[in-house]
């Protein structure tokens, strides 16, 4: 695949859409698929690497899909429901992928100066633990604590973003899920961190000196 910007046309995109479900009714390819080994992270480090420098295909661009295309996304989904062991599946599913794949590489900025100002006060964590049938940012132990960090833009913070951002908040309901399971939550937002910026206090929290 060439590095550097590009867009894919439409029979480009279409033709390996078709690969890709030919590949996947392959049982011996799903098999595979399965059981393949998890990286190393000594493999995931090479592939970091290796991706200094290249372009995203969508860097600088706007208008890559049509508004009718969009539309057409949006109403396909809309109505559509899944059941409870559907949901807890792809659940399950997700949380194994990101056990297998999130590394230290993989941590957001805000996250990982979250994480600077915990160690500062001496609190002991668990990061990308999982509770219930979730993926929780990170779990204070002594304090029963769930504390979850969200971008702005993609969380829609009200001050950043009071129109709203790229997705939909679910912080309140993953929060009323947590004290359900008995834990307490709270939200970070990735501002609070940036404006106390060189600091060890740690938002909404206390702990912090």
């Amino acid at each position: 695949m060439p590095k550097g910007v590009y867009i894919r046309t439409a029979e480009h995109r279409y033709s390996l859409s078709e690969a890709a479900i030919r590949n996947w009714q392959d049982p011996e390819y799903r098999k595979k698929m399965v059981e393949r080994p998890v990286p190393t992270d000594e493999q995931k480090r090479q592939i970091r690497d290796s991706l200094q420098g290249t372009i995203p295909w969508h860097k600088g661009l706007t208008g890559v899909y049509s508004d009718e295309t969009l539309q057409k996304n949006r109403e396909a989904h809309l109505g559509k429901t899944r059941s409870d062991e559907t949901k807890q599946s792809q659940s399950v599913s997700r949380i194994k992928y990101l056990q297998a794949n999130v590394g230290p590489w993989r941590d957001t900025k805000p996250e990982r100066e979250l994480e600077s100002r915990l160690q500062a006060a001496g609190l002991c964590y668990e990061k990308q633990k999982r509770v219930g049938n979730m993926l929780v940012d990170f779990y204070l132990s002594q304090q029963n604590l769930v504390i979850e960090v969200d971008g702005c833009y993609w969380h829609g913070c009200p001050d950043c973003f009071p129109d709203g951002g790229f997705g939909p908040d679910k912080f309140e309901a993953r929060q009323k899920s947590l004290e359900v399971l008995g834990y307490d939550a709270i939200r970070i937002w990735e501002h609070e961190l940036r404006d106390t910026a060189g600091g060890t206090e740690i938002p909404d929290f206390g702990l912090g000196s």
